[in-house]
């Protein structure tokens, strides 16, 4: 019997796919290539990838067994994948989402309004990839143009930390998290 499991720690794994055979356990693959803790990993058909502490993202691609680092000189919290696969969201601890294209590493913008300086915090775009959504250690969930970085709304949405912002794929709506002990969907 297989089973897939991914983790980050703080033994700086990106990614451990385990093995459960008799309950053994025993990982048959194993990758340690960042220096500092794993914060968020992102799996597609052929790649993983994985934010860390050291402030990079790095790229495993599976099929050509190869690594592209792009540093971003802040601590990452969190990474997404916009929805064509083309760009990644990075959220980071000096309350700066940054917008990096995929292939080149090209910084294409940077997001601020909130608050992140101690927690992590998972950001997302929204499901037309239009604006950029993250919640904020005030409390705030706050959504961004994706094009202009102009903050285009922000509401209390928690009585403290919002830790998680995640979008549904299809329809408008979402669901957020909170040090508060809170779950909630949001519909318009």
């Amino acid at each position: 019997m297989l089973k897939a499991e991914l983790s980050g720690n703080s033994e700086a794994m990106i990614a451990r796919i385990r093995s459960v055979h008799q309950d053994l356990g025993l990982p048959f693959s194993k990758c340690r290539a960042c220096p500092d803790s794993v914060t968020s990993v992102v799996v597609t058909e052929t790649e993983i990838l994985g934010g860390s502490v050291d402030g990079t993202v790095r790229t495993f691609d599976i099929r050509l067994g190869r690594e592209i680092v792009d540093n971003l000189g802040q601590s990452i919290t969190s990474i997404f994948l916009s929805n064509d696969k083309k760009c990644i969201l990075a959220g980071c601890l000096d309350s700066t989402l940054r917008l990096i294209e995929r292939f080149s590493g090209d910084l294409l913008q940077e997001y601020k309004g909130h608050s992140c300086k101690s927690y992590k915090l998972d950001s997302c775009l929204t499901n037309t990839d239009a604006h950029v959504v993250s919640g904020s250690e005030d409390g705030k969930i706050l959504f961004w143009d994706l094009v202009d970085a102009s903050v285009v709304s922000s509401a209390k949405a928690h009585a403290s930390v919002v830790t998680s912002v995640n979008y549904h794929p299809i329809e408008n709506c979402m669901i957020t998290s909170s040090v508060d002990g809170t779950v909630k969907v949001w519909k318009p």
